[in-house]
């Protein structure tokens, strides 16, 4: 077989691995993409606010244990003798207050004097005062019966259900509602349930995209490597094709995901059990492109600086170190004689700080699972209750930083093969 052959066939195979590897790039970004709405959106109707930090929550739940506690309610012995002595002390006083209005009532005229002087006459106070023990029993009795526990109840339930709407108004319930469309789903519960299997079933293709696209990749360096010396630029042009799927990948999806909640809290209370599950304190996802754009709608000067150099060293330099290498590897003496072609393609590794964000984004992963471990340990050790509260760090690295790396080492062995092993790409 001649070389002419060879060479359509190992460009025929370049292709179709590079093709293979642009597909699963871009099911990788669109699934990843869409998992960040998904977590977003789970995120909202997980959200404290909703429930754990909501006075809304709190009344459903305690509003059934209040109203089992007015229906099921009956006097123990000793709570019968507490209110017994409750009650004499204030017929008594109610007593002695009308006694002592009516004598100040007498000095008005003499109409009242008189009658005054009659109802002393015929009214002893002191033997009214000792009937008080009899009349704070006959309205224990009259309390106990059955019509008048059901208009108490009534009362207590009007005044608790007027207390409820009162709170209600104070503070309106968050809505879901563009969550509820977009799912087609009804209630908290229900729409996280709905999100969370949309949101496993997008991670589960980006999963499997993300690995075939470095399977892809390592394919070509191989396939690369291993063929005859004598290769044309296209097959260079191949690799750093590769290379920049791997980095589009990497700086359009996230590469790390923040997520802080209260997995479960519960406590008795009124004889039943107050609990809220699934309670996210805080959340952040995004990628590279999504902060630079954050920093640059502040509006800050520092910020806007800060987001101009994330891009122009962690993504404009390394394009352009691809391309000119491409460029250069051609031969083409012009190119190859080109000052800006030289830079970009043997000068400008030291400037792109693509393997540096590699690194600072995993440190950013170490320092703030470590930092929300610690808070959230430190919240479950501080709560003085008597009940659980179990609490998650969910901050994870997602697949978006290991499509970046892959870039990173993929330049790397790439610059290698061009005889440049000091070189970043």
């Amino acid at each position: 077989m001649n070389s002419a052959t060879l060479r359509i066939r190992e460009l025929l195979v370049f292709g179709l691995l590079l093709a293979g590897m642009a597909v699963s790039s871009w099911t990788f970004v669109q699934s990843m993409r869409q998992a960040q709405a998904f977590s977003y959106q789970l995120a909202s109707v997980q959200h404290a606010s909703l429930g754990l930090l909501n006075p809304n929550a709190w009344a459903r739940q305690i509003a059934p244990m209040l109203e089992k506690r007015v229906r099921t309610f009956q006097l123990s012995a000793s709570d019968r003798e507490t209110l017994r002595g409750i009650l004499e002390a204030m017929v008594d006083t109610l007593i002695v207050g009308i006694d002592q209005h009516l004598r100040e009532t007498s000095r008005v005229n003499l109409l009242h004097q008189i009658t005054d002087t009659i109802r002393r006459s015929m009214v002893d106070l002191e033997q009214v005062r000792s009937g008080v023990p009899a009349y704070a029993e006959q309205i224990l009795q009259e309390l106990e019966k059955a019509d008048n526990r059901q208009e108490i109840e009534r009362l207590l339930t009007n005044l608790f259900d007027h207390f409820l709407q009162k709170q209600q108004n104070a503070a309106p319930e968050v809505s879901i509602d563009a969550v509820e469309s977009d799912h087609a789903c009804r209630g908290r519960a229900a729409c996280a349930s709905t999100i969370h299997n949309q949101l496993e079933a997008r991670h589960r293709t980006a999963r499997f995209a993300a690995v075939s696209c470095l399977l892809f990749m390592v394919s070509l360096l191989l396939i690369h490597h291993v063929s005859q010396p004598s290769v044309p630029v296209q097959r260079y042009a191949a690799l750093v094709a590769g290379c920049f799927l791997l980095l589009a990948g990497g700086i359009l999806t996230p590469m790390i995901e923040v997520d802080a909640r209260i997995e479960q809290i519960s406590f008795p209370l009124l004889g039943g059990a107050v609990q809220f599950t699934d309670q996210v304190l805080y959340f952040q996802s995004k990628s590279v492109l999504d902060v630079t754009w954050l920093l640059m709608e502040t509006g800050k000067p520092d910020m806007i600086a800060v987001g101009m150099l994330v891009i122009l060293f962690a993504v404009l330099f390394p394009l352009a170190k691809l391309a000119c290498t491409v460029l250069y590897s051609s031969g083409h003496p012009g190119l190859h004689q080109s000052a800006l072609v030289r830079f970009f393609a043997l000068e400008s590794g030291k400037w792109s700080m693509a393997d540096v964000f590699v690194v600072a984004i995993f440190m950013a992963f170490i320092g703030f699972d470590g930092i929300i471990e610690q808070q959230m340990r430190q919240l479950s050790d501080s709560a003085e209750m008597q009940g659980t509260l179990i609490t998650t760090n969910g901050t994870q690295l997602l697949a978006g930083f290991y499509l970046f790396l892959g870039f990173c080492l993929a330049s790397l062995w790439v610059s290698r093969e061009l005889g440049e092993p000091q070189e970043t790409i």
